[in-house]
């Protein structure tokens, strides 16, 4: 098991990490913000983070962030863009089912 400690010892330098795992955008709130696995990823350094909010079935998720890439790396959009455009094409699928396309949060630089 990864705990939020251990990730918060490595020294990332990423552009970007993606934690796909169910809820690893939550964590314990205190009056110093999440304390989880996605903070401890951007103390770690790494410029921006996309993760999971909810559950979602792992298809949508692979979905979502191979749009996300596609968007972001092929078409040369930023981050949030990115984010937004694969959202946007997942939410024509299931229009009345944001549990099903909004799942992820960018957090970081979003260029």
């Amino acid at each position: 098991m990864v705990r939020p400690g251990d990730l918060q010892q490595l020294d990332c330098r990423a552009e970007l990490v993606i934690l796909m795992a169910c809820q690893s955008a939550g964590g314990r709130v205190t009056g110093d913000g999440a304390q989880g696995l996605a903070r401890s990823v951007l103390l770690s350094g790494a410029a921006s983070l996309l993760a999971s909010q909810w559950s979602i079935p792992q298809e949508l998720s692979l979905d979502l962030v191979y749009r996300f890439h596609e968007q972001w790396l092929a078409n040369g959009t930023s981050k949030a863009e990115a984010q937004r455009r694969g959202q946007a094409e997942i939410a024509t699928l299931y229009p009345d089912q944001p549990q099903h396309w909004a799942d992820f949060q960018l957090t970081g630089t979003w260029r």
